[in-house]
């Protein structure tokens, strides 16, 4: 089992948010063999540590990110964190810090801004930033990740010993590999939209939940929740694609891939339709209501992320 994998269900059981399928892998690769199961011990016994430490620690980000803090025009921010949290809460919490704290002032940092084209980063992953966006990027031996101002899309290489930890105005988010986007709106909240792999979030409070592909959480200090995507992840990256006289059925499956939904057809010959269309990735909600006015049909909710396409279609 790769490591991530085992430390996002560990911390789902220390939450009691389980499922009846995943408590049944853990068990599983616990039994495998003496070494898995020493393993699992090991890891709960660093987090009963972790919640046994009563000293406060005073964490000045100006002074300890200042070059940073610089380069990106942030907010200054100073604050005591005192390390008296639940276990899944204190374990996040304290890889963030080590890598704020320690990493760096042993490894340099290199900066990029928002451009049109991808960046590779020097660990291999791809960002790419959109306009007046900035990063500034750190790695050592242990972790890898950086500041995130503005907006970016992220394709991280995977790399199981090393998490890669971006640290937003609100809060942060934790991966190995996987691709996402971040999104700093003009209000006091993070949206994060997950596109593959496994993403966690936490904020300042240390509220943490864990999105999976097709998910977005939005962050902001007091709170973190999570629903099914409303737009596709960095969708502000993507090119708008025009259909000219295109059957909706071709159409229904690039909707269905970039939103992580399912459409259900009442009418199959809604799929033979010819359409004039313009996808530029708004909102589910006005991406519907176009495709109703286009169709000449009603779409409603199902389920979650199932949604039926009522009518006989073709305006």
């Amino acid at each position: 089992m790769r490591k991530d994998r085992l430390i996002e269900l560990l911390i789902k059981e220390e939450e009691s948010v389980l499922s009846g399928p995943e408590k049944e892998e853990l068990t599983q690769w616990i039994q495998q063999s003496d070494q898995n199961a020493a393993e699992v011990t090991q890891i709960k016994k660093s987090w009963k540590n972790a919640t046994q430490l009563t000293a406060d620690f005073s964490i000045d980000m100006e002074k300890d990110y200042a070059k940073v803090l610089e380069r990106i025009h942030a907010k200054k921010k100073q604050g005591i964190v005192r390390l008296i949290l639940p276990l899944a809460a204190t374990f996040l919490l304290l890889v963030g810090l080590w890598f704020v704290y320690s990493v760096y002032f042993q490894n340099p940092v290199k900066y990029y801004s928002g451009s049109t084209q991808s960046l590779q980063l020097p660990d291999g992953s791809i960002l790419d930033l959109k306009e007046n966006s900035e990063f500034a990027y750190q790695a050592s031996n242990k972790n890898r990740g950086g500041r995130l101002t503005g907006s970016g899309y992220f394709d991280i290489k995977s790399d199981q010993e090393r998490p890669f930890i971006i640290s937003t105005k609100i809060g942060n988010i934790i991966v190995t590999g996987t691709q996402f986007s971040i999104d700093e709106g003009s209000t006091d909240q993070v949206i994060v939209r997950v596109e593959e792999g496994t993403v966690m979030v936490t904020n300042q409070q240390d509220q943490t939940v864990t999105l999976q592909a097709g998910e977005e959480g939005v962050m902001t200090e007091e709170t973190v929740r999570k629903h099914a995507l409303d737009q596709p992840a960095g969708f502000w990256r993507l090119t708008p694609i025009q259909y000219q006289e295109t059957p909706f059925g071709e159409i229904q499956t690039q909707i269905e891939n970039l939103y992580h939904i399912q459409l259900q057809l009442s009418d199959p010959d809604i799929a033979a339709c010819l359409v004039d269309f313009t996808l530029s990735y708004p909102k589910l909600d006005d991406l519907f209501a176009i495709l109703e006015t286009v169709l000449n049909v009603s779409i409603e909710k199902t389920e979650e992320t199932k949604y039926i396409v009522r009518g006989s279609g073709c305006s």
